[in-house]
């Protein structure tokens, strides 16, 4: 699969000028040019993926006609309302030959624009307009919020959870938890209890120095001093380091350091696409604005969780409540 991330005014050209590219005929294409109108592109088989969160989506329907050989049209999360729903049937229906499934999911069309779209696309095998509710016509990945809570079974003896388990402090003193196998009983870890699936989006504010906010398979190794172990140290982990002068991404013991600095607000987003194989971290300010700081690509194949390690006594990380309210 090949992902792009794109400024909006770059999206026309990419279109036009790499269909190429877009056909998968060239590979090893990424771009991180997702600053102030970050627009994300991702073919993978047969299906388009177009994931904005710009509100005049809607803006490039017309060229759709050039991605038309594909099976299947995901415009999850695109911001289409009512009145698009229009302009959308039009540029899908003047040369329909091969596409046979839409998803308009997380959308708001409401009921003409079901009406229309179900009307003039009686061809299509699949049509996909599940959980049009207000709150999720947000800009950005807050849409896909979700609510994680700390796996108690899973915590290593020098970390503490609070807050109903949505706090976790590194302590310097041993707690007399109880053995348990999904327990990490060497390296510093906990996860999540919730299964990652689908689109997912949650922050964290930290607090310390070297805390890993991370995604890993479930299955990963939790007794024992391996790499295997260890979040970001294997192919079954990715992790975002946050320090107070730099972040940092791991894989496999691969490191790539980030330039953007964490500054005052310690607060890190991440971005889970989970069938699609996107992985993005943001870091998040004051004034809750999103800044893109790295994105993996990758085919997951196995259940994922969230999870956090520590290196430094007195560190912490909380999950943050996201406001599912509607933003225009």
């Amino acid at each position: 699969m090949q992902t792009y991330g794109l400024e909006w005014r770059q999206v026309t050209s990419i279109l036009l000028d790499n269909y190429a590219v877009m056909r998968g005929k060239k590979s090893g294409l990424e771009t991180q040019a997702r600053k102030e109108n970050p627009y994300l592109l991702a073919v993978s088989g047969d299906t388009v993926h177009i994931v904005s969160n710009a509100a005049k989506a809607l803006m490039i329907m017309a060229l759709i006609s050039l991605l038309i050989f594909s099976l299947a049209v995901q415009l999850s999360g695109c911001l289409v309302k009512e009145e698009g729903c229009a302009a959308l049937v039009s540029a899908l229906s003047s040369n329909h030959s091969h596409l046979r499934e839409l998803d308009l999911s997380y959308n708001q069309p409401g009921d003409s624009g079901e009406k229309v779209l179900s009307d003039t696309l009686k061809h299509l095998d699949k049509l996909n307009v599940d959980h049009g509710g207000e709150f999720r016509i947000r800009a950005g990945p807050h849409k896909y919020a979700c609510d994680l809570t700390l796996d108690p079974n899973t915590a290593h003896r020098y970390l503490v959870l609070s807050e109903e388990n949505r706090k976790v402090t590194h302590v310097s003193e041993s707690q007399s938890y109880p053995g348990h196998p999904d327990r990490f009983n060497v390296w510093d870890q906990v996860l999540c209890e919730e299964t990652l699936t689908g689109r997912c989006y949650w922050e964290t504010e930290w607090s310390g120095d070297d805390v890993h906010i991370s995604v890993v398979y479930k299955g990963i190794k939790r007794k024992g001093w391996s790499d295997d172990c260890v979040f970001g140290w294997n192919e079954n982990s990715w992790s975002l380091s946050c320090s107070d002068h730099r972040f940092t991404v791991w894989h496999n013991k691969n490191s790539t350091v980030i330039s953007a600095a964490p500054g005052s607000c310690k607060r890190a987003g991440v971005y889970l696409d989970e069938s699609s194989g996107i992985l993005s971290f943001y870091s998040v300010s004051d004034t809750n604005t999103l800044t893109h700081l790295h994105t993996l690509t990758h085919t997951f194949t196995k259940p994922l969780h969230a999870g956090f390690r520590f290196h430094n006594y007195n560190s912490s990380v909380s999950l943050c409540h996201i406001k599912h309210t509607h933003t225009d």
